[in-house]
């Protein structure tokens, strides 16, 4: 019995590197392998893995590691500045990575805004320093969101889900309620339970 028979039909379940190797803390899996993470995800039983730093961002050298343990390419993290900066830039700041996801034949961008972050190491800084986002900013950064998603499924035909993040502009229950209530449908929600366990917010079914 395959470890996942237990999902729905049509269903499939892919998982972060970040389990192998950190993004931001590189000295976290720096003796971790590509090939390591790729043979344990797909042993797990695993159908699909998300973008690393350790991963070639070209289709031609992609497409075979994964196809080789029979794991397909589920979404990959964009480091957004919406709450700075224009759709138009950051539709060229993201054009690369987004050729890359629907090459691959991924149907969602994972979006993360890195934009009005703590000056110097926010690793190194107190949750409580954070910046955080005049409540009168919203509604003009839940708007570029809005058009930066309908642009993303119009042009490359992903599906923008937004990662609250701590550290970032939208950390709180509160500041994601307020943020999705003021976004366009085409703005999807990617359900951190970790980071919202950290701000202390508690999830229910």
């Amino acid at each position: 019995m395959n470890s996942l028979d237990f999902l729905p039909e049509g269903v499939r379940l892919a998982v972060s590197p970040l389990s192998w190797a950190n993004d931001v803390l590189e000295d976290l899996g720096a003796d971790i392998s590509l090939e390591t993470c790729l043979l344990d995800a797909a042993a797990a039983g695993y159908q699909g893995v998300e973008l690393g730093r350790k991963f070639p961002r070209e289709e031609g050298s992609l497409r075979p590691l994964l196809h080789d343990q029979g794991l397909a390419l589920a979404s990959g993290w964009h480091s957004g500045e919406l709450a700075e900066r224009r759709v138009d830039d950051e539709m060229a700041a993201a054009a690369a990575h987004a050729d890359l996801l629907q090459a691959m034949d991924c149907k969602v961008m994972v979006y993360g805004e890195v934009a009005m972050m703590t000056p110097g190491s926010p690793l190194d800084a107190p949750m409580s320093q954070r910046l955080i986002m005049p409540a009168g900013e919203v509604s003009a950064y839940a708007s570029r969101l809005t058009e930066f998603s309908k642009r993303l499924a119009g042009e490359y035909d992903l599906q923008l889900a937004y990662h609250h993040h701590l550290m970032m502009v939208t950390e709180t229950f509160d500041e994601i309620s307020r943020l999705f209530d003021t976004t366009g449908r085409e703005v999807g929600l990617l359900l951190d339970t970790g980071h919202a366990a950290g701000r202390g917010s508690t999830i229910t079914g």
